[in-house]
């Protein structure tokens, strides 16, 4: 039933409170150690929780968010009390904070990585839950030569390297690994 302006006596004055917002599942494309954070900026006093989950299907119950959790996806929670007013929410800023890491290795002869000719796998020496990006400098080939990674595993890495030719050749390398701490 509509409430017309000569009902105005009926109508409900107090904004609604708690007011209540709640973000869409976040993936990280991996599970990974984090602690999720999120500041609110708005009018009232706001409660900010996370749920966690490995699969974005079995979440865990809300709870205070700053605390180091495991997981592939999250989602936040605010909570906002404000009885004057009502609740106005001008931004929320969400963060996955983790530990990142990076570990250079120089002057690999690619002959004496696993694999086969040009197409090697290198085992990082520190532990990662993700690997984020991966570079290659070939040395002392000249033009034309070429790489690619295959697979950024974080136990594994597969590269392939190829000549002029195109075709898959060893060479010197230096590399460079970037990512999230396992």
């Amino acid at each position: 039933m509509a409430l017309e302006w000569n009902e105005w006596t009926q109508w409900n004055h107090i904004p609604p409170s708690p007011v209540i917002y709640e973000h869409s599942a976040i993936d990280l494309g991996a599970v990974i150690s984090f602690v999720p954070q999120a500041t609110y900026t708005g009018s009232g006093t706001p409660t900010i929780t996370e749920k966690h989950s490995d699969d974005d299907v079995t979440y865990t119950n809300y709870a205070a968010t700053g605390s180091l959790i495991s997981a592939r996806y999250f989602i936040i929670k605010v909570s906002v009390v404000e009885t004057s007013y009502g609740a106005v929410m001008d931004n929320l800023v969400i963060v996955a904070d983790a530990t990142t890491q990076t570990e250079d290795f120089f002057d690999i002869d690619m002959s004496t990585l696993a694999g086969s000719t040009g197409n090697r796998t290198i085992v990082p020496a520190k532990t990662y839950s993700l690997i984020t990006s991966v570079g290659i400098a070939i040395q002392n080939v000249g033009a034309g030569y070429s790489w690619e990674v295959i697979s950024k595993a974080p136990s594994a890495i597969v590269i392939k390297v190829y000549d002029g030719s195109d075709i898959l050749a060893d060479a010197t390398i230096d590399i460079t690994i970037r990512g999230i701490a396992g």
